[in-house]
């Protein structure tokens, strides 16, 4: 498989962002995604830089990995340009969705990339429907489009029920960014 350097690029930047955060707490503050910063003193860069640092190396990990082989698939079917494209829109609509799900928290704050992620991801399964995908740990392939629905019926109940420290309304953003993209491509075709 050809090295996909988008996809590349952007992990190995958000990898690099994230260890020197970890290790100059300030950084981390400045770059993590705060309701009162972002909304009340008009830092709204922190919608994009809060991609760029995450919870911790587990956190990183599974996001990056992710990232990397749906990102890399995707960039194969359509390009660098357009599959940074919806990662971009994926980051800023899964941040815009926890502040708004958050707006009355002044204390909200959220990192990680996981509305990019979820945006690459979805629009993979639009696009391939039937691909083979697992659940971590899970050695048995389901297709695609049944990981899906686990994976936005997850984020709904998480949403609702679960005080799990999860991004969960990041995830629908991304995932409505990622849907609304692979329907564009798919109509195209």
């Amino acid at each position: 498989m050809p090295l996909q350097l988008w996809t590349l690029t952007i992990v190995i930047a958000t990898a690099a962002v994230t260890i020197v955060a970890f290790k100059r707490y300030g950084l981390f503050l400045q770059l993590m995604l705060d309701a009162t910063a972002t909304v009340e003193r008009g830092e709204w860069w922190r919608v994009v830089t809060s991609a760029l640092v995450h919870g911790d190396y587990m956190h990183l990990a599974i996001n990056m990995w992710v990232l990397y082989n749906l990102g890399s698939l995707l960039e194969l079917l359509l390009g660098g340009p357009a599959t940074a494209t919806v990662y971009a829109a994926g980051v800023i609509c899964g941040s815009l969705a926890g502040l708004a799900r958050n707006r009355r928290t002044a204390q909200y704050r959220a990192v990680g990339a996981s509305g990019g992620v979820s945006a690459v991801l979805a629009m993979s399964i639009v696009l391939l429907p039937t691909m083979p995908m697992r659940v971590m740990f899970v050695p048995v392939d389901i297709p695609a489009w049944i990981f899906g629905l686990f994976y936005v019926s997850y984020s709904f109940y998480g949403m609702k029920k679960l005080n799990d420290g999860i991004g969960h309304d990041a995830h629908l953003g991304g995932l409505a960014v990622g849907v609304l993209a692979g329907l564009v491509v798919h109509a195209r075709m």
